[in-house]
């Protein structure tokens, strides 16, 4: 719901960047608040704990930012979400860590950008500044690892089937399948420290953090690709 349906609306102030916070976390919702309300040119207009409560708001006040925790959807709901307000406001989506992939899809679908929980006042700040400017906000690591694969491959954005070897893409995609060292190994016939070293070197390719990410990146491109995953993709 929207937090707004107890109590009357803030007053829409148009020398200011008018932004709506959703949140299942009063917490943080509180936290985004204070820290966005300090600032000269842009005021909180509304909070919303809940799917709805948020299109509540972004129908009636018209915010210019929606700064929106994906916490508070389930999975497959983040993209309909998206795409159903994109062009009503700019969202700014909040999401717990840094995983690059989902933040590509993230903005693939619309959102004009994506920052972690985690990250600094001034990063925040300058997100919302961005957005009601009409551009696009990134992390750090997902402008750094566009420029590099820009760099290494003449301007085409590469997927991991394209940066992986046969064997890597085949084991990235078992990850992907939910399976682990010793399953992978059994089913490709290896020993679990092969399997181990491949994933080191996926993790390297794909410049990914630790094995977490690296299984959490591949059962998105396992579902993405709609079990094509093992399919090269033209470059």
């Amino acid at each position: 719901m929207s937090v707004s349906e107890t109590r009357e609306l803030q007053p829409y102030l148009p020398d200011r960047t008018g932004v709506v916070v959703a949140s299942g976390y009063p917490v943080v919702r509180r936290g985004l608040k204070s820290i966005i309300n300090e600032q000269p040119d842009m005021k909180v207009l509304d909070e919303a704990d809940s799917l709805s409560g948020l299109e509540s708001c972004v129908e009636q006040i018209h915010p210019h930012v929606g700064i929106v925790d994906v916490r508070l959807m389930k999975t497959g709901s983040v993209f309909d979400t998206i795409k159903k307000l994109r062009e009503a406001v700019a969202l700014l989506m909040l999401q717990n860590g840094s995983d690059v992939f989902f933040e590509k899809q993230l903005i693939a679908a619309g959102a004009k950008g994506v920052i972690s929980l985690d990250e600094t006042e001034n990063r925040i700040l300058e997100a919302v500044r961005k957005l009601r400017e009409g551009n696009i906000f990134s992390s750090k690591r997902l402008s750094n690892q566009l420029l590099s694969e820009l760099n290494c491959t003449g301007g085409v954005i590469r997927s991991p089937a394209d940066c992986l070897s046969p064997r890597e893409l085949e084991i990235f995609c078992m990850f992907g399948e939910g399976m682990d060292y010793k399953k992978i190994a059994a089913r490709l016939g290896l020993a679990t420290k092969t399997v181990v070293c491949h994933r080191q070197k996926i993790e390297n390719k794909l410049e990914l953090y630790d094995s977490c990410e690296v299984c959490r990146y591949a059962t998105r491109y396992v579902q993405e690709s709609g079990g094509n995953g093992l399919q090269r993709q033209e470059v």
